[in-house]
């Protein structure tokens, strides 16, 4: 009996040891992103900007309601920018912190609902998933919501198990805050809460204390605008507008198109070989293992499947991350089965053959996404910020939203200088006398001309006029 509890200890010992390898393998891929990339990204740069706008203007409620985004994230990053006086480097360590503390919370949270070597190869897996990487060091509200999202899923495990309170509360206080950085989160409080159906009293608490925090979240927006579901309604807007810009550009977006757009991205995050062990594990092992999680997985992608068949839902790859995590358990459960089929001199070569896959193809595909600011954009920046005076104002319109919350951030001056409400070049009537009289650049990011204004700088597609 001692020789093999003896056994079992050093076998828990190598694995922990492997997996403390994998975490500082991901925590310094993270940390290499983070020093040669930046923060060039539409949304990611446009959270800053609102964080900036919350800092100069605290009493302001709009300040503090931004309908179409979870306000935690934007939060967070209004308290690092003020804290560092940094809306450049600051943000990211936010994404950066989540990111890494993720791997270690889902290796746990795997680990509970499946067994520890599952727990060990899933865990491999999102170190070097690209999207993850990315999203790691950019300031958008991903690595955050996936962070806090699976200490609830972890909690809520251990409740399972232990059928203790706290496990219960905690688990409901971090999945509600996920909800606060990406309202998917809320899908999760619903379905999360059916693990409970049999105890209906636990349902209610859970789903209780979950719901407190979007419940102030839509009394907030009833208070900024009169309707309590206006950070829906300005979702949608956005999403609609993404689609017809699509189709602008000339591309087909048939039904098919979008029903199968989600299960797509699940095989361009992880390639043929793992998506069809991963399929194959769904389908043939998932049920006989953990219930649970794959009801989780098939909620959700049938709802992002609906939503998106009614384009209420944006085709962004960022947005699948939570199918990405609750999809990976089920690769490794097939996997490891695989390779209790084959003998240990195949298994060996099975297994490298996997690392190498992960490896090479996780680090390309980050270096080819890896978000880095085009140097006309950086220029530009530079001459607004050296020619600016006074109480100069700065109106940006771009063909490409990516581009403008980007180069204000570039600019680095007042973030009062910027006029950005009004279509300018088709509703000239519509802008506010003040900010017109105040009005000294406009920067056009387009092929477009504009008439009867003095062109003062160029680069790449980037056109600044002086206002006369």
């Amino acid at each position: 009996m001692i020789k093999y509890n003896s056994k079992y200890l050093n076998q828990n010992q190598i694995i922990k040891f492997i997996f403390y390898a994998i975490l500082f393998l991901g925590t310094f891929i993270r940390l290499f992103v983070l020093l040669n990339s930046d923060n060039f990204h539409g949304i990611a740069a446009g959270k800053v900007v609102c964080a900036q706008s919350l800092i100069k203007h605290p009493n302001y409620l709009e300040s503090w309601i931004i309908p179409a985004h979870g306000p935690i994230h934007l939060y967070l990053i209004a308290f690092v920018c003020k804290l560092f006086n940094d809306p450049i480097f600051a943000p990211r360590l936010i994404s950066l912190f989540a990111g890494v503390g993720f791997i270690v919370v889902y290796y746990n949270f795997i680990k509970n609902a499946f067994d520890q070597k599952i727990a060990l190869l899933s865990s491999f897996m999102i170190a070097f998933f690209p999207l993850h990487i990315v999203h790691s060091v950019l300031s958008t509200a991903e690595a955050s919501f996936l962070f806090l999202l699976c200490c609830g899923l972890f909690f809520m495990e251990q409740y399972l198990t232990n059928q203790k309170d706290r496990y219960l509360i905690y688990s409901a206080i971090f999945i509600s805050m996920a909800s606060m950085c990406r309202f998917e989160g809320g899908l999760f409080i619903l379905f999360v809460s059916l693990f409970l159906i049999k105890q209906y009293k636990k349902i209610f608490m859970f789903i209780g204390i979950a719901s407190i925090l979007p419940l102030l979240w839509m009394f907030f927006n009833y208070q900024y605008s009169g309707s309590f579901l206006l950070f829906l309604s300005a979702s949608d807007s956005i999403v609609h507008t993404e689609f017809e810009y699509l189709r602008s550009l000339g591309e087909n977006i048939t039904f098919f198109r979008k029903l199968f757009y989600w299960p797509s991205q699940l095989l361009a995050y992880f390639g043929w070989p793992i998506f069809l062990i991963g399929l194959f594990g769904l389908m043939k092992i998932g049920y006989k293992k953990n219930k649970r999680i794959l009801f989780l997985f098939l909620m959700i992608i049938i709802f992002f499947m609906f939503k998106t068949l009614k384009e209420e839902l944006a085709m962004q790859p960022r947005y699948g991350l939570s199918l990405a995590i609750l999809f990976i358990p089920f690769f490794s459960l097939a996997f490891v089965e695989i390779l209790r089929k084959v003998n240990s001199k195949r298994r060996a070569v099975v297994l490298l053959i996997l690392i190498i896959y992960v490896l090479l193809r996780g680090t390309y595909l980050t270096a080819v996404c890896i978000p880095k600011t085009p140097d006309w954009l950086v220029y530009t920046g530079a001459f607004l910020h050296d020619n600016l005076e006074g109480d100069n104002a700065v109106y940006i319109d771009s063909e490409e939203d990516n581009y403008k919350d980007p180069l204000k951030l570039e600019i680095n001056t007042d973030i009062d200088r910027f006029i950005g409400k009004n279509h300018f070049f088709r509703h000239l009537e519509l802008m506010d006398p003040l900010g017109r009289k105040r009005l000294k650049y406009v920067v056009l990011i387009s092929k477009r001309k504009m008439q009867n204004l003095k062109q003062v700088f160029k680069a790449g597609d980037c056109k600044v006029y002086e206002v006369e």
